[in-house]
């Protein structure tokens, strides 16, 4: 019998402590209120639907406002949570975890800022984030918004993710989505994408793989989804841990900076793959300069469709020169002594694959790339430094 009083002692002393109901608290004006569950105390909107304002007690390391709601409702307030307020839980970094509820559809301008210590949230019915949303939450590793369709700048900026999943609904990221992210390895993001905003994922320096087709992931490419039409300032600008990029036929556009990278970290050249015809560069020569920037070795490489040859090389080609061809280049054994030796061969019986703007000083060597039939030829741009161009089929 003392054997069984001590065990159910043990059971007792095991088992957690229950948890605390959130109640109605002191009313402030005609407009809000407080909640409290004996831990946190918030100042609530009220109104048809809840609007958590800030925090007015010291708080905990959980934050659960599903449970909030679902407590309110039993004591007769039905209204749902809609929204967080700008700055509402600004540089609290007490806190770990948050839970939101179905209703909460927008966390305002620096809601969470700060929040050192938060290492996850769940935000199941969460559609819009403000600016700095959860900026500088260098803790943040596991978010969960399945609903999530936009944001505007810099709502994740300098947080500690070192993977990510974005759901279908997230077409539109804004400015510095992810900058700043140094531990960000791998990111899936939506096949609707249409935009990348200006440095999206500047500074991730981790960064290997993005994908929105989980069967074209490929560890350590960025392949983006059909559909894109644009990349904006510094996009990837110094994500050095990146091997290769594929773009889609659909995109239109690069910006100054968009792939700039002045520290790469791998030992092998960099591939840019491009599917469609050419993209709009920056206008002035100094921006189309640095799209591709990248450190002389090892030297990177742009791959292009035949079918678009001619155009791609006319618009590389229409650049104004930057650096030249070296003569330590020309005494390279393969380097082509006469354009017509380019064209015989680089094309055997398709000289017209090489465009008559293709200049000798253009060349820098040939490459016989897969078959013997299917030659490529080489262009160094003087205006892309360490860039080669390779036609493919």
């Amino acid at each position: 019998m003392k054997r069984l009083a001590l065990l159910l002692l043990s059971v007792l002393a095991a088992a957690p402590a229950a948890r605390s109901a959130w109640t109605y608290g002191e009313k402030l004006d005609t407009y809000s209120f407080t909640v409290t569950d004996g831990t946190w105390t918030l100042k609530v909107g009220g109104g048809s639907n809840y609007i958590v304002e800030n925090y007015a007690g010291a708080g905990g390391p959980t934050l659960d406002l599903s449970t909030m709601v679902s407590d309110l409702a039993a004591e007769g307030r039905t209204a749902g949570l809609k929204t967080i307020q700008n700055g509402a839980f600004k540089n609290f970094t007490a806190l770990e975890s948050l839970v939101l509820p179905a209703s909460c559809t927008m966390i305002s301008y620096n809601a969470f800022e700060g929040c050192t210590s938060l290492t996850n949230v769940v935000a199941p019915g969460v559609k819009e984030l403000g600016n700095g949303a959860f900026l500088n939450c260098t803790s943040l590793s596991s978010i969960d918004f399945p609903v999530l369709a936009k944001s505007t700048l810099y709502p994740f900026r300098n947080c500690g993710f070192g993977r990510v999943w974005l759901p279908d609904s997230y077409a539109t990221m804004g400015d510095n989505t992810f900058a700043g992210c140094r531990s960000l390895v791998e990111i899936r993001v939506s096949p609707n994408l249409a935009s990348v905003g200006v440095g999206s994922f500047q500074d991730c320096t981790s960064l290997t793989t993005l994908y929105a087709d989980a069967t074209l992931r490929e560890e350590g490419t960025v392949w983006l989804p059909s559909g894109l039409t644009t990349l904006k300032e510094s996009a990837f600008q110094s994500c050095g841990s990146v091997r290769e990029y594929r773009f889609p036929a659909t995109l239109e556009s690069l910006a100054k900076q968009a792939l700039r990278c002045d520290s790469y970290a791998l030992s092998t050249p960099r591939r840019i793959w491009f599917y469609g015809p050419p993209v709009t560069f920056p206008s002035s020569s100094e921006n189309r300069k640095y799209v591709f920037w990248a450190p002389a070795e090892p030297r990177q490489t742009v791959f292009v469709p035949e079918a678009f040859a001619e155009d791609w090389t006319n618009a590389l080609s229409a650049y104004t020169p930057v650096t030249a061809i070296t003569d330590a280049d020309r005494a390279r054994a393969d380097y082509p002594t006469k354009l017509r030796d380019v064209k015989a061969k680089a094309t055997g019986s398709r000289p017209d694959l090489v465009p008559a703007r293709v200049k000798e000083t253009d060349v820098l060597c040939l490459s016989t790339v897969g078959s013997a039939d299917r030659p490529y030829y080489v262009v160094r741009w003087r205006e892309i430094p360490c860039a080669t161009l390779l036609i493919f089929k």
